[in-house]
């Protein structure tokens, strides 16, 4: 290739579309990142990495590009070595070093200990010459054709089917055409590729399915209906590598139109400042500049989601909460699915991420003073999860919900990525809820010891605080606890006179009531004998004054209410 032909800028993007292609998982570093030392990052297989600094140096070197390749290599030493497994660092430039040159680098690199290797131009014109596809992409009329080709897929796509033709030949007419459509795009596009599906069912159904389970590589998918066959002709559009959105963006204007005070225009917001992707805001889009299929111009709902960092390009994190009350311990939680965005006005961020047991997903607000704006926790549906599997990530909500300061950092004590207060609420409610639902997921625990049968959490959302309570008293029965409370009043059905005078004694003289039953527990829609019996002490008990006169009537129903003392206390046996 002749590179002195082309802008140094021109150059830079070519060779980092080359490394990136040949390594579809490697990270671009741009210039608004801050790029430490690094253009373009590659994961290995061993998890260590493999860092490339572009320059775009075509002839000897002169003393001011000396400087500049001096530069990065010190920042690099600086910023990013000690946080990575560094496997190679590669200054990669199309011009081939002389022995001179390759002395001069080991002068300043050579005592480091780190692989460092100079990628010159024979090696990139060896690359260039795998990729003909990407050459003409950017030095020919590659992506001029590719424009071209998306055209004639659009006419492709609006082209009738004969209505004369059954529905088998309708689908296989247009899949055919399809077919066609994806062959052609492949050829010239280097940054995607294209795949067509025959879907049954509703347009919408399909559209929530994909956004809900989204392809690794997938960053765009459409959904046409096929006439009212009930077919949708599915497109599929895959980067061919990480950084292809980067690379050939996808793009379209979108004017937003909400009233303000509005959710609408709180979660627009939300999104200006602190980057929150918002969901089913009215708009208008026009201006669209992508592949066949996309949104036509005119108003509707937009919704916007994340995709999350491919947790193979980030070092395992964790994150700890040192509660502000010293009586509770420090927590630290395995973490994934970490997701990050900017606003685009208000110099603030949004962090989201979901606990390795996948119980809950946590998402804050942190503004431009690096102080939390906000904070959510959306619990996973928990019904049927085993408690033991979900009990440390219950902990550590229940310590994060009393506030305290929080850290995001990378797994074993490594290095934070984010250090923040989270306040306590003030009305304490968010905290006793996390403490109550800790107590009752280790009271299923307990009892899962005592039964053979086994103990899952029950549909949260349908159990009520009563419930669990009655459960987390069960559990401290079991082990060992006596479990004293109050009373009110209980009723009893008279059936046999001589027995109940022989219970009570004297008529209304107050007294203690002792009585044991099986100890069964009732969990969702489940009982299950523990095995043991509870035993039941009500210290004083008599017979309520609107009872009396039919204390000793076979059939009555008789109230009981405590007497001086209206404590009860209860206690559980092996049976």
């Amino acid at each position: 290739m002749n590179w002195e032909r082309y802008s140094g800028d021109q150059v830079e993007e070519f060779i980092a579309a080359l490394l990136l292609l040949r390594n579809p998982k490697g990270n671009r570093i741009t210039p608004s990142q801050g790029d430490r030392g690094v253009d373009v990052q590659i994961r290995t297989e061993s998890g260590g990495y493999e860092f490339y600094q572009i320059k775009r140096f075509s002839k000897s070197l002169a003393g001011s590009q000396k400087r500049q390749i001096k530069g990065s290599w010190r920042t690099f030493l600086e910023q990013t070595a000690p946080r990575y497994d560094v496997v190679s660092w590669n200054i990669v430039m199309p011009y081939d070093p002389n022995n001179q040159n390759l002395e001069w680098l080991n002068s300043f690199t050579g005592s480091s200990g780190i692989e460092v290797n100079w990628v010159g131009r024979a090696q990139l014109d060896a690359w260039a010459a795998e990729d003909p596809q990407l050459v003409e992409y950017y030095f020919g009329n590659g992506k001029t054709r590719t424009e071209e080709l998306i055209e004639q897929a659009l006419m492709l796509g609006r082209s009738s089917i004969s209505d004369t033709r059954s529905e088998d030949k309708k689908i296989d007419a247009l899949m055919e055409k399809a077919t066609a459509i994806q062959k052609l795009l492949d050829e010239v596009d280097p940054f995607y590729r294209y795949e067509y599906e025959p879907r049954q069912g509703r347009p919408e159904a399909l559209m929530h399915e994909m956004i809900r389970n989204p392809r690794a590589e997938e960053v765009f998918v459409s959904v046409t209906p096929l006439g009212d066959t009930g077919y949708n002709v599915v497109l599929h559009i895959l980067a061919r590598c990480a950084e292809s959105c980067n690379l050939r963006p996808i793009g379209l204007k979108m004017t937003f139109e909400v009233d303000l005070g509005t959710d609408e225009h709180r979660a627009l917001q939300k999104f200006l400042e602190f980057g929150l992707p918002p969901q089913n805001i009215s708009a208008a889009i026009s201006n669209y500049d992508g592949p066949p299929g996309g949104p036509s111009d005119g108003d509707g709902l937009v919704s916007l989601f994340e995709v999350a960092v491919d947790d193979d390009m980030l070092p395992p994190l964790e994150m700890e909460i040192i509660p502000k009350n010293s009586d509770v311990s420090a927590k630290v939680l395995d973490v994934k699915n970490v997701r990050h965005g900017m606003g685009i006005s208000g110099g603030g961020s949004y962090l989201r991420m979901s606990d390795n047991d996948d119980v809950f997903t946590l998402t804050m607000l942190v503004t431009s003073n690096k102080e939390l704006g906000d904070l959510s926790i959306e619990r996973s549906p928990l019904a049927g999860r085993r408690p033991h599997d979900i009990l440390h990530a219950i902990q550590f909500l229940e310590a994060f919900a009393g506030g305290g300061e929080m850290e995001l950092r990378v797994r074993g004590g490594g290095p934070a990525l984010i250090r923040i207060d989270v306040e306590s609420p003030q009305d304490q409610t968010r905290a006793k809820s996390y403490h109550l639902f800790k107590e009752f997921i280790e009271s299923l625990i307990e009892i899962q010891k005592q039964v053979f049968a086994p103990v899952l959490v029950p549909p949260v959302e349908s159990c009520s605080d009563m419930e669990m309570r009655t459960i987390i008293r069960c559990a401290r029965l079991l082990r060992g606890e006596q479990v004293v409370d109050t009373w009110r009043h209980f009723d009893v059905t008279m059936k046999d006179l001589e027995s109940f005078q022989k219970t009570l004694g004297g008529c209304y003289e107050e007294g203690v009531l002792l009585w044991r039953e099986n100890l069964v527990v009732k969990i969702g829609d489940m009982k299950m004998d523990t095995g043991y019996v509870l035993q039941t002490i009500c210290k004083t008990v008599r017979i309520a004054e609107e009872s009396r006169c039919e204390a000793y009537t076979p059939g009555a129903v008789i109230r009981f209410v405590p007497g001086e003392d209206d404590k009860v206390v209860m206690s559980a046996m092996k049976s």
